[in-house]
């Protein structure tokens, strides 16, 4: 059996296509974050980030629903202490995807996603 677009399917399939493009074209600062191990503030009740800012205070391990970074957005990972580490591990079933800037002084910052990272041209890290 041989496929092949016609006028019609063709259509239908860009139009599918522009739809999923848009619907990914909006991503948020990381969502459903909870603290496994460590002491991390500034991940609100409700798994947020509180004003663009992570504060590290030991090595941590934080799970992540979604791990995203849009355009014009900025996370800031501070330590406060040199050298810890804070690993972020998305347990959801999206890729991540770092269109913003990603910040981080004086710690290391490790992003785990089985289902892939996409770093934007315009992103910062």
């Amino acid at each position: 059996m041989k496929w092949s677009f016609n006028h019609k399917s063709r259509k239908a399939f860009l139009t599918a296509a522009i739809c999923l493009a848009l619907s990914q074209s909006v991503f948020a600062m990381p969502t459903g974050g909870k603290v496994v191990d460590g002491t991390v503030t500034g991940i609100l009740e409700n798994g947020t980030v509180a004003n663009g800012t992570i504060n590290v205070n030991s090595n941590a391990l934080i799970d992540w629903k979604t791990f995203n970074i849009d355009k014009g957005e900025t996370l800031n990972f501070t330590f406060g202490k040199d050298y810890l580490n804070v690993i972020n591990h998305v347990t959801g079933s999206e890729m991540s995807n770092l269109l913003g800037a990603l910040n981080a002084k004086n710690g290391n910052v490790y992003l785990i996603n089985p289902n892939g990272i996409l770093v934007g041209s315009g992103a910062r890290i």
